[in-house]
């Protein structure tokens, strides 16, 4: 499984600047070989860590549902965080 952030430009009155210092929104996505798991839609402005626990159990949740199986989970460092 893959947890990964993408930048989505677009003019809608709800935006909010991006890191990429453009307006739109930064979803999260989980992938399985590819395929998305579980997705949120967030503003621009949200980072990447927000909620990332909560997703990522969502994400397990629904592969179990599903029965989808993989043996490696990819995060990128940056984005962890210790519980306080």
């Amino acid at each position: 499984m893959d947890y990964d952030g993408h930048s989505v430009e677009n003019t809608k009155p709800d935006n909010a600047r991006t890191y990429k210092q453009t307006e739109g929104y930064y979803p999260v996505i989980c992938s399985v070989n590819k395929l998305p798991v579980y997705m949120q839609n967030r503003k621009g402005n949200t980072p990447e860590s927000y909620n990332q626990l909560a997703i990522i159990q969502k994400a397990f949740e629904n592969c179990d549902d599903q029965n989808i199986k993989f043996k490696t989970f990819g995060l990128m460092r940056a984005v962890m965080k210790k519980k306080p």
